[in-house]
């Protein structure tokens, strides 16, 4: 009977202990998997994590796109694209996906066009176009989601003037065309008017500023004539690019030292009402300006300066 019991015993002892060595196993694993967290990390969102998941960083297909103008030449010059639903024709109009996939359709007009981005030109003013971009997401992880998008959208295509050299009509239809009431941003309280379009003549409209000649900026240029008239380097010495709601234009690579106008060039953007104009000038040649009222001389030293103004149309004519 004793042998019995000690073996009872024995045996209780060793059941007891069995279950206290699992118990702390599993203490000490937990500790170790905590304590390995708190070093590397937990993130199943995250590669470098032990628990990463890369399903979670898979998102389904979707097709939406932006449609834009493309103005400048990248070869040549700075570039500007901007979002629009209503353009000119004769620009670079592009469709750029907002989102990754791994393939993309496009289908405009009769053309199915398989890239990333699509860019054409010369739209016939005056008609409505549609775009259509269809992706497709090939994962494992998308099984019984969605794996293929489709998105139409539409624009409208405007002419800024016609073939006529003479056209007086078009110019004026533009956003920009007329005056605008503003400050530079670094100094908000001083508000002065810019216009855009140049009229040397009610009756002709000169061709290489029509509507995107800025009179005002930098601040001081005012009226348009005399100072457009006489000052023949604001409106040549550069490019203009001209989108419906955005313009830019660029200088040429003028040598320090050597240009004497202000050189100035810009990027302009109408958004919900009002006018942001981000623009660069030749200030010696401006201070000059201001105290002789004449144009500097070529050797004048070359200090570009940065400003950004904006402002609202306070009339569609150009006041003076």
């Amino acid at each position: 009977m004793e042998k019995k019991i000690k073996y009872l015993v024995l045996t209780l002892t060793i059941k007891i202990m069995k279950k206290i060595l699992i118990i702390t196993c599993l203490m000490a694993s937990c500790v170790l998997f905590f304590n390995a967290c708190k070093k590397k990390c937990c993130d199943p969102k995250n590669p470098d994590c032990e628990n990463y998941d890369p399903c979670l960083n898979i998102t389904e297909a979707n097709a939406d796109f932006t449609i834009g103008e493309y103005l400048g030449d990248i070869r040549y010059t700075d570039t500007m694209f901007t979002e629009a639903d209503t353009v000119y024709g004769h620009n670079s109009i592009c469709f750029v996906p907002k989102h990754q996939n791994d393939s993309f359709i496009w289908i405009l007009g009769a053309e199915t066009i398989r890239s990333k981005t699509l860019c054409r030109s010369y739209f016939p003013a005056d008609r409505d176009y549609s775009v259509t971009l269809i992706t497709q997401k090939n994962s494992q992880c998308l099984i019984g989601k969605k794996q293929r998008d489709t998105v139409t959208k539409r624009f409208h295509s405007k002419a800024l003037r016609k073939l006529s050299s003479h056209d007086t009509i078009y110019p004026r239809l533009s956003p920009f065309w007329g005056t605008w009431r503003g400050s530079n941003t670094d100094n908000p309280n001083d508000e002065f008017m810019v216009s855009f379009g140049y009229i040397a003549n009610p009756n002709r409209v000169i061709s290489c500023a029509t509507p995107e000649t800025v009179a005002g900026l930098p601040k001081g240029l005012w009226p348009q004539a005399p100072f457009y008239l006489d000052q023949g380097e604001m409106c040549i010495s550069g490019d203009n690019y001209i989108g419906y709601k955005s313009i830019l234009r660029t200088r040429e690579n003028i040598p320090d030292g050597v240009q004497g106008s202000f050189a100035l060039s810009y990027k302009a953007i109408i958004f919900n009402n009002r006018i942001t104009i981000q623009y660069k000038y030749n200030i010696t040649s401006y201070q000059n300006w201001l105290k002789t009222g004449e144009k500097a001389p070529k050797n004048t030293p070359f200090t570009l300066v940065n400003k950004t103004w904006t402002g609202k149309k306070i009339s569609n004519e150009i006041l003076r």
